[in-house]
């Protein structure tokens, strides 16, 4: 996702008690084992599991700058982090068919671009991780409809300079609802709440489009479920015939799974 900035200004003074600096890279993985890669759907085992994921993520433009120049036209300039790379190392694990827990750490591999205003791109740093907690409220979700809550706390590690982090912790309060039809698609959509501390992009730029804050997100998505993959080939099951096969003749083994 990319952001823009705009600088009309020479210099600004941040508000009282607002932060500068802030994880500019707006892609947060789901937790590892999940169905989608962006809209969040939980998965719970009976008995203890785990998972691991390795993710990765690139950005074209991830900030994008303008300026306005003497006549009051806005003029475009080359972007400050025209390429973004980031890896994501996530885990996470199942208890009692009703609690999951995860963990991800997101990690810059290298951003290129031009500075602007003050903004540069960063070399390789790691980011905040974050923390979540869910909970299967009612339903299942191999079932028709299934609803999970989920929590979320992002640890600041001081690279907010770096764009790769906020100033202060994050966290998030999240309702996820979920399902499959029919055997042949499965479903999920969430309502969530982030609350993070205002913060401004840099000094030397006017907090107007430059600044992020608590915020109300939505998501939604669905897939059609595949058919399960054989490899080799499944033992034969026995047929009656009426007449047994010959004591030297080896029987046909047969050609796949088949329906009842």
């Amino acid at each position: 996702m990319a952001a823009g900035l705009v600088c009309f200004l020479a210099g600004h003074k941040t508000a009282r008690g607002q932060g500068v600096g802030y994880q500019l890279n707006r892609y947060e993985p789901t937790p590892a084992g999940d169905a989608f890669s962006i809209v969040e759907a939980p998965w719970y085992s009976a008995a203890p599991a785990f998972a691991a994921a390795l993710a990765f993520d690139y950005a074209y433009n991830l900030l994008a700058a303008e300026h306005v120049d003497a006549t009051g036209n806005v003029v475009s300039d080359p972007a400050p982090i025209a390429h973004h790379q980031a890896a994501y190392l996530a885990v996470a694990g199942s208890i009692r068919d009703r609690v999951g827990l995860s963990l991800n750490v997101p990690v810059v591999l290298g951003q290129s671009g031009t500075p602007f205003a003050g903004v540069a791109p960063s070399g390789t740093t790691a980011g905040d991780p974050r923390a979540g907690a869910r909970v299967r409220l009612f339903g299942d979700p191999t079932s028709s409809l299934s609803l999970s809550a989920a929590a979320y706390l992002w640890i600041p590690i001081g690279v907010e300079d770096k764009l790769a982090g906020d100033t202060s912790a994050r966290g998030m309060a999240r309702l996820i609802l979920g399902g499959r039809h029919s055997e042949r698609l499965q479903w999920s959509a969430s309502a969530s709440f982030l609350g993070r501390k205002r913060a401004s992009l840099a000094t030397t730029l006017p907090p107007e489009g430059n600044t992020v804050g608590s915020e109300v997100q939505l998501a939604g998505g669905r897939r059609p479920r595949p058919r399960p993959a054989w490899c080799g080939r499944p033992t034969p099951a026995a047929r009656g015939t009426g007449t047994p096969a010959p004591a030297d003749r080896a029987a046909a083994p047969a050609d796949g799974p088949r329906d009842g």
